[in-house]
């Protein structure tokens, strides 16, 4: 098995706690990086991560770190639950990289484990995915700022209560800007079955909102 890459040794708990909004706060800017990620230096790297490159390893940790694990912290409402998970995310990318085939981006299949990530410390967590970041992106800009944190507060409480898949499909879509057909990758399940929990999680969403 192969060792440990330096990354790993020696990490603060939550490497990106400062980059997850809070409530009050404007949507995470990704920058020039898209939701896959630089397509062809992510492939060289993931096939030189294969041949046992540390330093390739590296450059795709530190690419993927920040976006991993504010997905996470959304899914897990929780910062040591996101940085334990975003690392085993990625050990799992030191580790299995020559069994990416290329069949899909990427940054598919390094989501596609960091979800199953989450769902497993998920299961152990009792506390529910926070809303605020996602309430914030479906604010108007235009909107005066004591109505926008009013509507990001209602937004917040209702996705609280929607099932973590119809969270999943609303946080996969709104804040990591991935495809249907991305996301149906991600969580392993028909591009339809996306399409139909994005569908039932907006009238649920809608309907919550009407009732506060």
């Amino acid at each position: 098995m192969r060792h440990i890459p330096p990354c790993f040794q020696n990490r603060v708990k939550s490497p990106a706690a400062s980059a997850v909004a809070p409530a009050t706060a404007t949507p995470y800017n990704w920058g020039n990086r898209s939701s896959e990620g630089n397509l062809d230096q992510d492939v060289i790297w993931i096939r030189q991560i294969a041949k046992g490159d540390i330093e390739a390893f590296e450059r795709l940790y530190h690419a993927y770190e920040r976006r991993l694990y504010i997905f996470l912290y959304r899914k897990l409402n929780n910062h040591d639950a996101a940085a334990e998970a975003m690392n085993d995310t990625m050990l799992v990318v030191w580790q299995k990289a020559e069994s990416f085939e290329g069949r899909s981006k990427p940054s598919t299949w390094i989501f596609g484990i960091a979800n199953r990530k989450a769902n497993d410390y998920f299961k152990r967590l009792s506390s529910q995915p926070p809303g605020e970041e996602l309430a914030e992106s479906l604010a108007d800009p235009n909107e005066p700022e004591p109505s926008r944190f009013a509507r990001r507060e209602r937004v917040a409480r209702a996705l609280k209560k929607l099932s973590p898949q119809h969270r999943e499909v609303l946080v996969l879509t709104f804040y990591c800007g991935f495809s249907y057909k991305e996301i149906a990758a991600i969580v392993d399940c028909p591009v339809n079955t996306v399409k139909t929990r994005m569908h039932h999680a907006k009238l649920r969403l809608r309907a919550l909102l009407d009732e506060q």
